[in-house]
């Protein structure tokens, strides 16, 4: 039963948000989506990941030689934590800038969307093109031809 009265309020709540307060991801622009994703949810986790990171050793520095097991925990989320920093720096680096360089060329008419492309991928991960540090080889030139759909 308090499940369908959760169910019930939830449907109420949903039914009075005002969508035209909500923004339309769908149809935002690339740079758009970009800039909202590192000004609201990766700075919130960079703001966020400090706190948490001294209440957890708090935690464990309280109740760790009772529980085993907070331990661990903290180990897991400092692993985790730097795993997404790690991504977010990625995406903010490279990700990020290449999305809206893409953007950038759709709406200059004078280059072409591949020059551009190429250019950023360069300047980013060196004359292959790819990542060098991830393990990429170069890319066999002597078989590819590319399409001209």
């Amino acid at each position: 039963m308090e499940v369908l009265r959760a169910h019930s309020l939830l449907q109420r709540t949903i039914a009075e948000i005002d969508d035209s307060s909500l923004d339309d991801w769908l149809h935002a622009s690339l740079s758009g989506l970009c800039d909202h994703i590192e000004q609201t949810h990766h700075e919130y986790l960079k703001n966020t990941f400090p706190t948490l990171t001294r209440l957890i050793a708090d935690v464990v520095g309280t109740h760790g030689d009772a529980d085993a097991e907070l331990g661990e925990l903290q180990d897991y989320f400092v692993g985790w934590r730097s795993e997404i920093l790690n991504v977010m720096a990625t995406e903010e680096r490279d990700l990020f800038p290449a999305i809206r360089t893409v953007e950038e060329a759709r709406s200059n008419k004078e280059r072409s969307v591949r020059t551009t492309i190429s250019a950023n991928c360069r300047c980013r991960f060196g004359e292959s093109g790819l990542p060098t540090d991830v393990g990429f080889a170069a890319p066999r030139r002597d078989r590819y031809t590319p399409s001209r759909s």
